[in-house]
C-alpha cells in the first residue's frame, strides 16, 4: 500500500462526500480504508484524524468568512 496515496484518496474521498442515507462519512472512509489494504484499526484511526481535519479546515473557512462579512459590514 502507497501510503501516500491513501491518505490523498481519503483525505479527497471526505471533501468530495455528498450526504447519504445508508452510510456515514466515517463508514465510507473506513470501507475505502480497508479496501486499500488497511485493517480495521488503522483504519479507524485514520478515518478519525481525516475527519478532524475536515472539519477543523471547515471552522478556519467560516471564521474567515465571518470576518470578512464584519468588515465589509463596516465598511458599507
Amino acid at each position: 500500500m502507497n501510503e501516500q496515496a491513501y491518505y490523498m484518496s481519503l483525505v479527497k474521498a471526505a471533501f468530495n462526500h455528498r450526504p447519504n442515507i445508508y452510510k456515514s462519512l466515517q463508514e465510507e472512509l473506513i470501507e475505502m480504508a480497508m479496501k486499500e489494504g488497511a485493517d480495521y484499526a488503522k483504519a479507524t484511526s485514520d478515518v478519525r484524524f481525516i475527519c478532524n481535519v475536515k472539519q477543523a479546515t471547515k471552522n478556519v473557512i467560516e471564521k474567515y468568512i465571518k470576518q470578512h462579512e464584519a468588515t465589509s459590514e463596516k465598511a458599507a
